[in-house]
């Protein structure tokens, strides 16, 4: 239950990053919707797992086509700022979650 409490909250959290390269400056915000998948079923999950990866490279961007190294490490930068968020709003709801429990 847990599990699936976290997956439908990573995919509701913006996954918000530094702008990838050739970006303006303002950081790209993209969200996944969670109103179709069975979180509770493991085609579900993975069907979530791969709309948070297409989420990811349309806020940070494509590796394809990319040869310069600093347009690789941008991309790599943003996608690592982008796990950190979603990683730190799960952080924040669980702890919210376990606020709430322990109130009861």
């Amino acid at each position: 239950m847990m599990r699936n409490f976290h997956l439908a909250i990573v995919a509701i959290a913006a996954i918000a990053a530094a702008p990838a390269a050739g970006q303006a400056d303002a950081d790209p915000v993209e969200r996944v919707a969670v109103s179709s998948p069975d979180l509770a079923s493991a085609n579900g999950r993975r069907l979530l797992a791969r709309r948070i990866g297409r989420a990811t490279e349309l806020a940070c961007g494509s590796y394809a086509g990319k040869r310069e190294h600093h347009e690789i490490d941008a991309i790599d930068q943003c996608r690592k700022r982008a796990k950190a968020e979603v990683a730190r709003q799960v952080a924040a709801i669980d702890n919210q979650q376990q606020t709430r429990s322990a109130s009861r």
